[in-house]
């Protein structure tokens, strides 16, 4: 069984914290990864899913692809 939380969703606005989600279940996360795409996606956000790895947290997926293209879509 997955540990509670061990999945995060965090999705970023011009550099800030906007909404942030933790779940037990990947394929849950993994859902809500794209609904947080398909709602808040647009030029100068960012959306990460991640891992609990002990105290850290592994990145899994992030949009868009590369930080480079946050920042000339926010430009």
């Amino acid at each position: 069984m997955n540990a509670p939380g061990r999945y995060r969703v965090t999705l970023t606005i011009s550099g800030n914290t906007a909404l942030t989600g933790w779940w037990s279940d990947l394929a849950v996360a993994t859902d809500r990864y794209g609904q947080v795409i398909g709602k808040h996606g647009r030029p100068g956000s960012s959306v990460q899913l991640a891992e609990r790895d002990g105290n850290d947290w592994r990145v899994l997926k992030t949009w868009p692809a590369t930080a480079s293209a946050t920042a000339a879509d926010a430009e």
